[in-house]
């Protein structure tokens, strides 16, 4: 069975659920209060996902604290 996105109308928890394409949305585990469900990320396969990978491969690796930094792209810091 598929996973589901959901957020309550009411305290605006979101969480996951196992539900099946039809079935209703599930309440929420922190109120009790109905729902809604929420599109999801979609999930990358083919070619697509394997020129992600490769563009991330090829990022340089580093320890600093700044992602630009760390993977070498020019930038500037604001002081």
């Amino acid at each position: 069975m598929p996973i589901y996105d959901f957020s309550c109308c009411n305290c605006g928890a979101r969480f996951e659920s196992v539900c099946t394409y039809g079935a209703p949305n599930p309440d929420c585990p922190v109120c009790g209060t109905p729902t809604d469900r929420l599109p999801s990320a979609p999930a990358l396969h083919g070619s697509m996902a394997r020129g992600r990978e490769e563009a991330m491969r090829s990022l340089k690796t580093g320890t600093a604290p700044c992602p630009a930094c760390a993977a070498g792209r020019p930038h500037t810091h604001p002081h």
